[in-house]
């Protein structure tokens, strides 16, 4: 984590990235990024292996579920 902060995402007090957010919404931020499709603004799937990626989506679908976390809906 970048420095100490106010978090951009849940306005909590403590350690956040150099766009403003703490672990936790770092991590939700990057799943949304993921269910969107949105291969080149996720950390998780930077180098990721393109013929990868639909099953790295896959995988976090099961897991964390469609819903976008961080991001609102359109």
């Amino acid at each position: 984590m970048g420095s100490e902060g106010q978090c951009q995402g849940c306005d909590s007090l403590g350690q956040v990235d150099d766009i403003g957010l703490c672990s936790v919404c770092a991590a939700k931020l990057d799943r949304d990024m993921i269910r969107q499709k949105a291969w080149d603004y996720s950390v998780t799937a930077f180098g990721w292996p393109v013929e990868k990626r639909e099953e790295l989506r896959k995988s976090m679908l099961e897991k964390y579920g469609e819903q976008l976390e961080l991001i609102a809906p359109e």
